[in-house]
């Protein structure tokens, strides 16, 4: 009998998880407050079971969880990293509970809280084994916005050098984002950096989040 070729294993680097927990109910609220966003009353609640499904029906091998960033900003400092904590304990475990078909991008406080965001950084890498760390290009809203580029996160910055960890391009498609005020490609600003030269990106408090990837250097 001759084998048949099951073609290429899919992996999605773009899939969001959502624990639940007072925390988990806390952020959720705060997100439908602040941005309009409606969770359907009855919805039903992320597990690994409904992730598994759907990859099943796609074909898709791996998924990299991740949350979008800054979610928890309304959030008092000390809940910050309790939530942040909790997002990259959950998603470990559906790693270990599901092996070769998870990974996890680590969930970082809102690292103008620098010290919060540097312990979660070094526990996720270094306890969790997170297979990198997720960012946004711009943190809050209005006159407390924040850019990447900002000095306040040189810090975290110099961590991720320290580390060699380094930038994994995301594609997007045009046809969606099209006319949107998105950031431009931060790869396209790699090309000239070095050690003396490190890049720090640098985009207007307007421009619309997006989520950006750092892994360690052959991690994926």
């Amino acid at each position: 009998m001759t084998a048949t070729n099951p073609g290429p294993a899919r992996v999605d680097f773009h899939h969001h998880l959502f624990p639940t927990g007072v925390l988990a109910e806390s952020v959720r609220g705060a997100v439908g407050a602040g941005s309009g966003w409606r969770f359907p009353d009855g919805a039903a609640r992320w597990t690994p079971q409904t992730s598994l499904a759907f990859m099943d029906g796609l074909g898709i091998q791996l998924a990299v969880l991740s949350l979008p960033n800054d979610v928890e900003s309304a959030l008092p400092a000390v809940h910050r990293r309790a939530f942040a904590r909790q997002i990259n304990t959950f998603a470990r475990q559906a790693v270990d509970d599901h092996p070769g078909r998870f990974g996890f991008f680590a969930h970082l406080p809102t690292p103008t809280d620098v010290d919060a965001a540097l312990d979660e950084l070094a526990y996720a890498l270094d306890e969790l084994d997170a297979d990198g760390v997720t960012v946004t290009n711009v943190y809050g809203t209005g006159e407390e916005a924040r850019s990447l580029g900002d000095n306040i996160f040189e810090p975290l910055w110099a961590e991720l050098d320290r580390r060699h960890i380094v930038y994994l391009p995301v594609t997007r498609d045009p046809r969606i984002t099209s006319g949107w005020p998105m950031a431009e490609p931060f790869g396209a600003s790699l090309q000239n950096c070095s050690p003396s030269n490190p890049c720090r990106p640098r985009w207007p408090p307007s421009t619309s989040p997006c989520q950006l990837v750092f892994v360690p250097p052959g991690q994926l």
